[in-house]
């Protein structure tokens, strides 16, 4: 049961994913009988995770070994599993951003919320269920952030329906492998 909800979860956000290369299925046996699960940095049950809607979760993430040990000890020795939730991640990159650039703290707190904004990473255009694409930026992966109005989002992207484009540079997890 544990096992089938986890492959509907990952399925499900498989896709959002930065650049995923693994298949879930293969990933989802590497659990233990009973993993350990989180969600939003919070200890969960199977009950909690069954009750998660789908469509909530952006960013799962299997850890296994000493890997899931080191974060949580024992109660993690059949696997770790950490789910960020669609609002959790866009409050975690929004934290950032604000940390990272003060333009992007001004603006966000000018306007209040970011409904006026479209996020552009690595030039890719931010659709759909794209918080866990930028929630996974962190002081390793970042690059830069650059704020652009809408009259360049209409000439370098093509879109008219958004007042200020925050254009992020970020290194992809494949390419922080290969760099020491």
């Amino acid at each position: 049961m544990k096992k089938s909800i986890l492959t509907l979860i990952l399925l499900a956000v498989y896709s959002a994913a930065f650049a995923q290369k693994s298949n879930p299925d293969t990933e989802i046996k590497k659990l233990g009988p009973k993993p350990f699960f989180v969600v939003n940095d919070k200890k969960a049950t199977t009950a909690m995770i069954k009750d998660l809607p789908s469509d909530s979760v952006t960013v799962v993430t299997l850890l296994y070994d000493t890997a899931a040990t080191n974060r949580y000890g024992d109660a993690a020795k059949d696997g770790l599993v950490m789910i960020e939730t669609r609002s959790y991640a866009k409050s975690k990159f929004i934290s950032y951003f604000k940390k990272v650039s003060p333009e992007f703290d001004q603006l966000y707190t000018s306007q209040k919320n970011d409904q006026n904004f479209v996020y552009i990473l690595n030039d890719k255009i931010q659709k759909g269920n794209y918080e866990g694409n930028l929630s996974t930026i962190g002081d390793k992966e970042f690059i830069k952030l650059e704020i652009i109005s809408a009259e360049q989002l209409k000439t370098n992207y093509n879109i008219e329906d958004k007042q200020y484009g925050i254009v992020v540079q970020a290194i992809k997890p494949e390419e922080k492998k290969e760099k020491p």
